[in-house]
């Protein structure tokens, strides 16, 4: 309706135009042309304009309530509560900035157990005995007679290093004293072993004997002369705890950073001196 109204507004609009050009020519120019149907045109052309004009002012109410309708249906539209989803850019930095956050608490958690932590912890146990060479331990035990059989290298499918044996029989019970140094150098001792064995002496010694001559030789060899070494105690140790010895019940000590425990039987006893840090 209102487009309608718009072209007979717009044709007559046009029509009264042309009628008057066609006067303003006719008058100027002296043109023949027929005065009486100028003055129609322009007649009809003015009634199509009204007509055109009343039909628009006609349909100004419908659209004004179309309009209106159309505003009452928006607002009554509930709003939709379903948030806008997040540009996926957006969301991979917030991922990433979720993730360095993280990494930043992990690291400052373990700075602070790393901190928090007894100053015991963090110093390293010595894997050697400190303060002493294989000659050392040779050369007091070559007074007792052992005969050593020199280093023996060792393959490094087993660690490495060499063994040293020296042993010798007592010459007043029969009973066999012996020792092994276990060294990845002649100065780095891993492990000493002392041994005192009268097995194949059992019948022929009493268990008094035995104990007397463990007591003497492991005493002895208790006094190795590392660094932070205290002798004394060390032999005293040996000879209180040698007669308690009980099969699979091994008895130990620490002394300075070294490690003492005494194990065996009846008849057969050894001593072993390591280091604290040693995995042996």
């Amino acid at each position: 309706m209102a487009m309608l109204a718009g072209f007979l507004t717009l044709l007559g609009v046009v029509g009264v135009v042309v009628s008057l050009v066609m006067m303003v020519v006719r008058s100027i120019l002296k043109r023949e042309w027929p005065k009486k149907k100028i003055w129609t045109a322009g007649a009809i052309s003015i009634a199509l304009f009204i007509v055109g004009m009343v039909m628009g002012i006609s349909s100004v109410p419908n659209g004004f309530e179309a309009g209106r309708q159309a505003a009452k249906e928006d607002v009554a539209a509930p709003a939709s509560t379903t948030p806008a989803p997040l540009p996926e850019k957006a969301t991979q930095e917030q991922g990433k900035e979720q993730k360095q956050e993280t990494n930043q608490g992990q690291v400052t958690q373990t700075n602070a157990e790393e901190n928090n932590k007894p100053a015991s912890v963090d110093a390293e146990k010595p894997k050697f005995i400190p303060g002493i060479a294989a000659a050392d331990i040779k050369l007091n035990l070559e007074k007792w007679g052992l005969k050593f059989t020199g280093p023996r290298p060792l393959s490094e499918e087993v660690g490495g290093g060499y063994l040293d044996d020296g042993k010798v029989k007592d010459p007043d019970t029969g009973v066999d004293l012996s020792c092994t140094i276990s060294a990845e150098t002649p100065t780095k001792i891993k492990t000493a072993i002392f041994r005192v064995d009268g097995s194949l002496m059992a019948g022929t010694i009493s268990r008094d004997i035995f104990i007397a001559v463990t007591e003497g030789f492991l005493g002895y060899c208790a006094t190795l002369p590392y660094d932070g070494a205290e002798p004394a105690k060390a032999k005293a140790w040996v000879e209180d705890n040698v007669e308690k010895i009980k099969i699979g019940q091994p008895i130990s000590s620490t002394i300075g950073s070294v490690n003492y425990r005494l194990a065996g039987n009846e008849y057969f006893t050894f001593l072993t001196i390591k280091p604290e840090g040693s995995p042996e």
